[in-house]
């Protein structure tokens, strides 16, 4: 039986690590006409329209940033109700092993419940600052 569990375990970690994939835009880079009128600055000569603007950093960086340590959150907490409920099968007999992984289990959903309501609260708030509506 703990076979049965352990391989079960291992096919459904590997198949949550595969679900993360990035999609990259297939079209490619375009390269820009320096001999134009309007690339007479330094910098778009240079940089081209890859020059650096503080206000897109900002309203790019921020929300990757928040829904990349979101989700880690998220995914730790998952991780930790996976383990409570392993922890709590293979503990079938023990009342203290039980009690760890009951305990265990309910501070993963709260973490679960908070984390989410984090994400719903920050992306309000950070749409709100970009765009000035709720």
């Amino acid at each position: 039986m703990k076979i049965i569990v352990l391989i079960l375990s291992i096919v459904v970690l590997a198949n949550i690590g595969v679900n993360f994939v990035y999609a990259i835009d297939p079209t490619p880079p375009t390269i820009p006409n320096i001999s134009e009128d309007k690339y007479n600055k330094f910098d778009e000569k240079i940089f081209g329209n890859n020059a650096v603007d503080p206000e897109k950093i900002t309203s790019d960086l921020i929300p990757k940033i928040f829904n990349e340590v979101l989700g880690i959150a998220g995914l730790i907490f998952l991780l930790l109700l996976l383990f409570g409920g392993f922890s709590y099968l293979l503990g079938a007999g023990n009342e203290e092993k039980t009690s760890k992984a009951k305990k265990l289990m309910v501070d993963a959903v709260i973490g679960l419940l908070i984390t989410a309501g984090a994400y719903g609260i920050g992306t309000m708030i950070i749409n709100f600052l970009m765009t000035g509506k709720f």
